[in-house]
């Protein structure tokens, strides 16, 4: 298929897509530093301290960088292709050195990579986070704060709590999956709606309306529980319905908006 063949090319060559990866990387990097170097100031290791699953990016409540993953990892991802449909409206030679591709194909296939790289890319992150922490604290079980089975048992209702306990690996797994299905979702999203922006700037900003927006106006409809800032903080409590319910509403707002665009004809790119 052109069209995709055409997308990963413009994909390659887009600096945007370094620059996220090198953010996403460099973030969860910082984050096992800090875990260690605050493990190491209070003599916390393997024996005495938290095990590998507690001190993960997506886990770890003493050195936590969840504003950051709210904030500015969206942000960041969205960068890969969000603006990419303005630039080429934006650039007359553009339209005249390529070839003729199908609109609603181009589109689609753009709308699904805006969500894939992304999500690629975080979840990558996340689990070279959590094999750095494995290597320097080991794995222990979730059951309990420390390493030795049986110290302290803790259970709340939050996504996969069970998983928490039976499974920390797959837990730990199926959270990075869920963060980063997140930013994905925001990122597709941002796609879609940067056909209303005429500043590139503004463009890189529309994770951040999104998440503001759906926090106003669920509050307000009394669904605070379904909410992106819960779902890019797997440790707070959500449930699977709510992931669901979100996940869908997004896909349809993206879709609709893809299918309205796809109605204009077959243009020179």
């Amino acid at each position: 298929m052109k069209e995709l063949k055409f997308n990963l090319k413009l994909l390659v060559y887009r600096k945007e897509l370094y620059f996220a990866i090198f953010i996403i990387f460099l973030v969860n990097i910082i984050q096992c530093f800090m875990a260690i170097q605050y493990s190491s100031g209070l003599n916390l290791f393997v024996e005495n301290g938290y095990s590998a699953e507690y001190q993960t990016i997506l886990y770890n409540n003493t050195v936590s960088l969840n504003s950051i993953i709210i904030i500015v990892f969206p942000i960041v991802c969205s960068m890969i292709f969000s603006d990419s449909s303005w630039c080429e409206n934006n650039d007359r030679i553009f339209h005249v050195l390529y070839p003729r591709l199908n609109h609603r194909k181009n589109s689609i296939i753009r709308y699904g990579l805006s969500f894939l790289v992304p999500f690629v890319i975080c979840f990558l992150g996340f689990m070279m986070n959590y094999g750095i922490m494995r290597l320097v604290f080991q794995s222990g079980t979730l059951g309990t704060f420390f390493n030795d089975v049986g110290f302290y048992i803790r259970s709340n209702s939050n996504f996969l709590d069970s998983l928490r306990i039976s499974n920390p690996v797959f837990y730990i797994v199926s959270i990075s999956c869920v963060v980063s299905f997140a930013v994905g979702l925001l990122s597709s999203l941002s796609y879609s709606l940067s056909v209303f922006f005429k500043k590139r700037v503004f463009i890189y900003f529309i994770p951040l309306f999104i998440i503001i927006l759906f926090e106003l106006i669920l509050s307000k409809l009394n669904l605070s529980s379904i909410s992106f800032v819960r779902l890019l903080q797997p440790n707070t409590s959500f449930s699977m319905e709510e992931v669901i319910i979100l996940s869908i509403f997004v896909i349809f707002i993206g879709l609709l908006i893809e299918f309205i665009k796809s109605k204009k004809k077959d243009y020179l790119l």
